[in-house]
């Protein structure tokens, strides 16, 4: 107990994680028929869009992942653009470029199709605190693997992965340490979880206009 006029210091803040906000960039659309590194919201392309609003969270700066001989809408300035070294493996692949080529222990990973992400549930989730590998949200009893951070620590698993020809997302997740962030924890910061919105198809644009005119109260999982 503290002695009468003593001075008690402040519990200090918990400690930022240094992170590189890394979007996927180098998807094929088949979906959606079109090049979604070019997919516009109120005319400006969402990969624009996502990268400012990624930078001022990101330690690191924010990197892109594209396919070899992709063409991209002209970004930010302070913008890295990388090719995924391990092409034609899906998002796994893209995960294993971004981690590979940061610059800080952890990342952000999102994809260029997601043109409500939340810096603040992204803030959010950087300062939770604890020592996980990865920390990953839990919408509708899923994992929303592509709107998590990851630590370097994940490498030597997720090239395993790759190199076994497994490319799902959480095949790996048993080899390394993982806190599922559960619905009702993030909800807290991040009512609508128009965040976790991502569009393969026409008709997931729609989606998207309606959430961002304020005509779609929450997400419809």
């Amino acid at each position: 107990m503290s002695e009468p006029g003593a001075v008690t210091s402040p519990t200090p803040a918990p400690a930022r994680r240094e992170i590189t906000g890394v979007i996927l960039a180098g998807g094929r659309s088949r979906r959606m028929g079109a090049d979604k590194a070019f997919l516009a919201l109120g005319g400006e392309p969402v990969l624009v869009q996502l990268v400012r609003r990624l930078a001022p969270l990101c330690s690191g700066g924010v990197l892109v992942v594209r396919r070899e001989d992709q063409e991209l809408p002209d970004l930010p300035e302070g913008t890295r653009v990388e090719v995924d070294l391990v092409a034609d493996h899906a998002a796994l692949g893209g995960l294993y470029t971004g981690l590979t080529l940061a610059t800080t222990p952890a990342i952000f990973l999102a994809a260029c199709d997601m043109p409500l992400l939340s810096a603040k549930l992204v803030a959010w989730l950087r300062d939770l605190p604890g020592n996980a590998d990865v920390i990953v949200p839990v919408r509708n009893q899923r994992l929303e693997p592509l709107h998590a951070l990851y630590g370097s620590r994940c490498l030597a698993a997720i090239k395993a992965a790759l190199d076994s020809g497994e490319l799902r997302m959480d095949a790996w997740f048993g080899s390394v340490q993982v806190e599922r962030v559960e619905e009702r924890r993030w909800r807290q910061q991040h009512p609508s979880g128009h965040s976790f919105l991502n569009v393969n198809r026409a008709e997931d644009f729609e989606v998207v206009v309606a959430a961002a005119a304020g005509l779609l109260p929450q997400d419809p999982g």
